[in-house]
């Protein structure tokens, strides 16, 4: 029986952690100021926590003023992720409008290997990101920060940071929001950011890079690598891959077809599948880098920011669902727990988790009978 590379993955990292579990047992890691379990450790940092604390005590005014201003990107970004995700939900029983797939973000099953270094890459950066604005704003709002650190989750790098539970129930309704809606506010502005770094470093498309190719595809058998960029078929000029798919329509399985790869002639003759040409390409619209650095690098940093920003925006929304564990879920509650009797608040909190968590849930279970798992 043959592994494939997915399966090693996921074998490498049940090895990974179990070895780490045993020697945190062995050397008692908790002393070191480790916490381990199984598939998941976090180092509590005492430099991480004073560096907090300094850049909190700074510049107060401008920390609550653009945590005021992130109170209310929370609210509309807990509004459009329920919109979405209802929106979305109806779209499963269209026969009109094509709904989105919402699946759980799994390593080697929903994001292809290739993609895991950019994604962890981002991922380590928003979340550290997104756990540094919580403690810079609870500092700012004079809540103690009770620990603050570094964690790894399953296969995720990211910090933490834990105010006390005490200081933070003291803190004003106005307090407790700001705090709350800090990670989120900074995922969205870092969102924003790339958008710009994007438009400003890359040129308009101009072809199609090479991300992937099936094995024994026509590409592979062609000599084609990832990151090779395709800009022409029989001398058409290729800007897009959806300009490069509405070329294969027209084409037929067998066709003998010349590619501008990299600037040099590459023959590919198309597979039938169920009748119609295909080459085998997994790709994604090329955008030259307009510094002039090699193309790999160009493209490397290129897909390094896109991943940037899906994983930022997707942060700063889905983070905002009120869900536990999400910061929604305690931003909604701690919005609306004053309006209503002691004895309810406990009946409140749970329907405002059941009535979201179905409707995250329904639209996970829909997208996994209808589309699969696909890999990004």
């Amino acid at each position: 029986m043959q592994l494939t590379p997915e399966t090693i993955f996921l074998l490498g990292l049940f090895l990974f952690w179990s070895i780490i579990y045993v020697i945190g047992q062995i050397i008692h890691a908790d002393k070191h100021g480790f916490k381990i379990f199984l598939f998941f450790l976090s180092y509590r940092s005492k430099k991480f926590k004073n560096a907090i604390q300094t850049l909190g005590k700074k510049y107060t005014l401008f920390w609550k003023t653009l945590a005021t201003v992130g109170s209310a990107l929370a609210f509309g970004l807990t509004i459009f992720a329920t919109y979405f995700l209802l929106g979305n939900l109806l779209k499963f029983f269209s026969p009109i409008v094509e709904s989105v797939p919402i699946v759980p973000v799994i390593p080697a099953i929903t994001i292809r290997l290739d993609s895991l270094p950019f994604f962890f890459t981002a991922v380590a950066l928003v979340v550290f990101l997104h756990e540094l604005a919580h403690g810079v704003i609870a500092v700012s709002e004079k809540v103690a920060v009770k620990s603050a650190g570094l964690a790894l989750m399953f296969a995720f790098f990211g910090g933490f940071v834990e105010p006390e539970e005490k200081s933070f129930e003291k803190a004003s309704r106005a307090s407790k929001l700001r705090m709350l809606a800090a990670g989120s506010a900074v995922n969205l502005a870092v969102g924003f950011l790339v958008v710009l770094l994007l438009s400003g470093l890359f040129a308009p498309s101009a072809g199609v890079v090479v991300n992937g190719v099936a094995e024994n595809g026509p590409l592979a058998v062609a000599g084609v690598r990832r990151f090779d960029v395709i800009t022409a078929v029989n001398n058409t000029e290729i800007y897009s891959l959806q300009n490069l798919a509405e070329y294969l329509a027209n084409v037929t399985p067998g066709d003998v077809l010349v590619f501008r790869i990299n600037d040099v002639p590459v023959v590919v003759i198309p597979q039938n599948s169920d009748g119609k040409a295909v080459i085998g390409l997994f790709g994604f619209n090329y955008h030259p880098f307009r510094l002039g650095f090699d193309r790999v690098v160009g493209v490397n940093f290129y897909l390094f920011l896109d991943w940037v920003f899906v994983v930022a925006f997707s942060v700063a929304v889905f983070n905002m669902l009120p869900v536990y564990p999400f910061d929604g879920e305690k931003f909604l509650y701690y919005s609306v727990r004053d309006y209503v009797g002691e004895k309810k608040r406990l009946r409140l909190r749970v329907l405002i988790n059941v009535v979201f968590s179905g409707l995250l849930f329904a639209n996970m279970i829909l997208s996994f009978l209808l589309f699969g798992l696909p890999s990004a």
